[in-house]
């Protein structure tokens, strides 16, 4: 896979010229996070693209990005699996990718 592209350009344009910066944490490492946007959209443009892998190994990311598929499902620490393209960031907000079967739905 090619190294992400600048992730101000991956970003809406009011929130690329955003001042709100919140550091979120994907298993463990720290993540930069515009104000205002889903964990989804600041996941993507860190460029970390695989949010879970399937019982079978297969892996999974942002599909629909509009909270109907579940392709992008996500422990988030203190209230379980969630769509990560319906969550918006906060400062602190730790995160687990979901393997095999533990993504089941």
């Amino acid at each position: 896979m090619s190294a992400p592209a600048n992730p101000a350009t991956l970003r809406l344009p009011r929130l690329a010229e955003a001042d709100g910066i919140v550091t979120i944490h994907l298993d463990g490492e720290p993540v930069a996070a515009k104000t205002g946007e889903s964990v989804a959209a600041a996941l993507l443009a860190a460029g970390h693209l695989l949010l879970r892998t399937t019982s079978g190994g297969a892996a999974r990311g942002l599909y629909c990005g509009m909270g109907v598929c579940w392709e992008c499902a996500i422990l988030v620490e203190g209230e379980g699996v969630q769509r990560a393209c319906m969550v918006e960031v906060r400062e602190g907000l730790r995160l687990r990718r979901l393997e095999g079967r533990e993504a089941a739905r």
